[in-house]
């Protein structure tokens, strides 16, 4: 016969078991689902998405710098020297798709240039630099 302790152990072991069961699922359904907090890669494609829809077209008072391997090149891909820029003039500065958000920022920032875009460079411009 069973005895009124047995079953209640066994009740027990059973609601254990089933909790643990319930945990175990909700950990494997939480882990398969994608994580939904954005990373900087995923920010970058989107700017650069939301930027590429639109073609803008560089003003005549701006001057074109284009910024690769660590040089800085003018719109002949002849090298410049950013020290002699005069700081009151606009300039755009072209960079590669690639590189990161915090060196496009630094380049920003450590050449003392106020009035310095930064842009994306195009395939004709990236083709144009790799033949360098």
């Amino acid at each position: 016969m069973n005895q009124p302790e047995d079953s209640a152990m066994t009740e027990v072991a059973l609601a254990l078991a089933m909790a643990f069961f319930a945990i175990f699922i909700l950990t494997a359904v939480s882990m398969a689902t994608p994580c939904t907090q954005a990373s900087e890669k995923d920010i970058h494609k989107l700017d650069l998405q939301s930027s590429q829809s639109e073609e803008p077209t560089l003003k005549q008072e701006n001057s074109f710098i284009v910024y690769h391997q660590g040089q800085y090149y003018d719109q002949n891909l002849s090298l410049i020297d950013l020290n002699t820029l005069n700081t009151e003039a606009q300039y755009v500065l072209g960079v590669a798709p690639d590189l990161a958000i915090g060196q496009m920022l630094s380049l920003k920032h450590q050449k003392k240039l106020p009035n310095l875009s930064i842009t994306l460079l195009n395939e004709q411009w990236q083709q144009r630099l790799e033949s360098l």
